[in-house]
């Protein structure tokens, strides 16, 4: 992945492995002495963030889930816009947003002018290409495509169909993964 990304603990905690150019915004969990929180993670502090979003440099691919599935961590993408980054919304759903990270850092150095199409598909998650060969992947045996990296990340700048609303884009009959408006299916001469 050309340039830099940041992800939120969560994410990577989950992850094999974090590379070089991939900062990951830190958080705490609660402590095991308060036993109705064990295991969850305490909410960000937004001032925090903004403070660790500034000191990077501009402009990084924020990649986050909506806050309505991560409202602790509700302030990154908030905080990103407001540093100058770029926001890309995950999946809901923490196997699928983790799935997502892990193809786009895998990905390698890449044209920056095709990175934003390809993330704008894989971050809509597995779902996308239900139409492809499948296997399980991850601890819970999510259905993934079975692609490599650079196979998928071909097939999603392909896939790409613009936003009306933004610069951004997605899958048709998902959600553009920066404004959140419908992504409809266009004639590929149009998408172009």
């Amino acid at each position: 992945m050309s340039g830099l990304a940041v992800i939120d603990q969560t994410i990577a905690v989950r992850l094999d492995h974090v590379p070089d150019g991939v900062y990951v915004v830190p958080r705490e969990m609660f402590g095991r002495w308060r036993w109705r929180h064990a295991g969850r993670w305490r909410p960000s502090d937004p001032d925090r963030v903004l403070d660790l979003l500034w000191a990077l440099p501009r402009p990084g691919v924020v990649l986050a889930r909506p806050a309505a599935a991560d409202p602790g961590a509700a302030c990154l993408a908030r905080a990103a816009t407001l540093a100058g980054h770029d926001v890309i919304a995950l999946p809901e759903l923490i196997e699928e947003a983790v799935w997502s990270v892990a193809v786009a850092i895998s990905l390698g150095p890449r044209d920056v002018s095709t990175l934003g199409r390809v993330l704008d598909v894989i971050c809509c998650g597995p779902g996308g290409a239900r139409s492809m060969p499948q296997h399980p992947w991850g601890a819970t045996g999510l259905s993934v495509p079975a692609l490599r990296p650079a196979t998928l990340a071909r097939w999603a700048y392909c896939a790409w169909r613009p936003c009306r609303w933004c610069d951004g884009g997605g899958l048709p009959g998902y959600h553009c993964r920066r404004c959140g408006a419908p992504v409809d299916d266009l004639p590929t001469e149009v998408a172009a």
